[in-house]
């Protein structure tokens, strides 16, 4: 009886030290690879193949729209010099209050960040973190790249 009772002791502290090691992973890094997700494989009219939008939807009543803002725009001065994947990023903001765009793209809540190339549109569900978004740049599009004469400003 005392070996069952002490296995599952062992068993619980296991799992317990189990979820805070993937608790305090993910702290850290942000969420798992799976904070990206391809919502549809769509040929996207008037986006050239070498380009991609990244669409920032807020709205100006969302404290949480306005935390990740200034987040957005540290990743706009970062991928200006950079392309993923031999595509260049452009960033563009669209505020639900005023645009037509929140219910064409069927956002519903805030902030919402989707990634658009000329045949997919990606929404990225994580945490506005700049190191998680590049990174969530990097899984959809591809590798990092600085852009010929650019100069390392991070």
């Amino acid at each position: 009886m005392d070996v069952l009772k002490t296995g599952l002791i062992a068993s619980g502290v296991t799992l317990v030290a189990l979820f805070v090691f993937i608790g305090i992973y993910w702290a850290i890094r942000g969420y798992p690879p799976a904070s990206r997700m391809l919502v549809e494989e769509v040929k996207e009219i008037g986006i050239p193949d070498d380009k991609a939008h990244f669409l920032f939807f807020f709205t100006k009543w969302c404290p949480y729209s306005e935390e990740a803002q200034p987040i957005v725009k540290s990743l706009e001065s970062i991928v200006k010099d950079r392309t993923y994947g031999g595509k260049k990023v452009d960033i563009q903001y669209i505020n639900c209050e005023t645009d037509r765009k929140c219910s064409e793209y069927k956002v519903d809540s805030y902030p919402s960040y989707k990634l658009k190339t000329s045949s997919k549109t990606f929404e990225y569900l994580g945490p506005p973190k700049v190191s998680v978004l590049r990174e969530f740049l990097v899984e959809a599009l591809g590798p990092e790249l600085m852009v010929a004469g650019a100069t390392d400003t991070e």
